[in-house]
């Protein structure tokens, strides 16, 4: 997802960086290519980084999940997406056993469990999320599962987030068979996100609510 024009400006970092370290730097000419390179596929990285977390562009997205459809993380969350539960079992299986991202199996595995509509011993694994508004909105999608509308209007509360509220809200209306207003919510919820999540919804809203 590295556009020509990104790709042009790191070049003329690097050449700016380079003619600095040339000029006003003795180190070898290896270390200085070297530095430059490095600088290049560091401006690189962030460009592509933020693009991805603010485009709305489905294709852009889809792209991104088709450049690193052999890493577990953009496996799992495409899978999810769309969908392709032998995909999600399979990526979720490499994506737990993956050192680095060992502090985040809670959250992967309460995914994982609430995508085939299974809330066992979930309540435990969402104590162990410690950003607090992240860990009420998955007790809300919990509860909602379990229709337990009651707790999940309560747990609601602690969620601010506007994309995260909407999301639920929408849940919930579908969990009440109010499809008008489930759509309603949803729509909300995807003006308010961008990025992987923003594609995550679409593509549910899409299959669930023909959105």
């Amino acid at each position: 997802m590295v556009s020509v024009i990104t790709f042009i400006v790191g070049i003329l970092v690097a050449f700016f960086t380079f003619f600095i370290l040339d000029n006003y730097f003795s180190y070898p000419v290896t270390l200085k290519i070297f530095i430059c390179y490095i600088l290049v596929l560091i401006i690189m990285y962030l460009t592509t980084l933020v693009a991805v977390n603010t485009t709305r562009n489905i294709n852009k997205l889809e792209k991104l999940f088709k450049k690193n459809r052999k890493h577990p993380y953009y496996s799992f969350v495409y899978a999810i997406s769309n969908k392709d539960d032998r995909r999600v079992i399979t990526s979720y299986r490499i994506l737990i056993k993956q050192k680095k991202y060992q502090p985040q199996y809670a959250l992967f595995t309460i995914i994982f469990s609430l995508y085939f509509n299974k809330t066992l011993g979930l309540k435990e694994e969402v104590e162990k999320i410690k950003q607090s508004e992240r860990k009420a909105y998955y007790q809300t999608l919990i509860f909602i599962k379990e229709n337990n509308l009651e707790e999940a209007n309560r747990t609601i509360k602690a969620v601010k987030k506007k994309w995260m509220k909407e999301a639920l809200l929408a849940e919930m209306a579908l969990k009440n068979g109010e499809a008008d207003i489930a759509k309603k919510h949803a729509k909300s919820a995807l003006k308010h996100t961008k990025g992987i999540q923003y594609y995550t919804l679409k593509k549910t809203y899409e299959r669930e609510l023909s959105l």
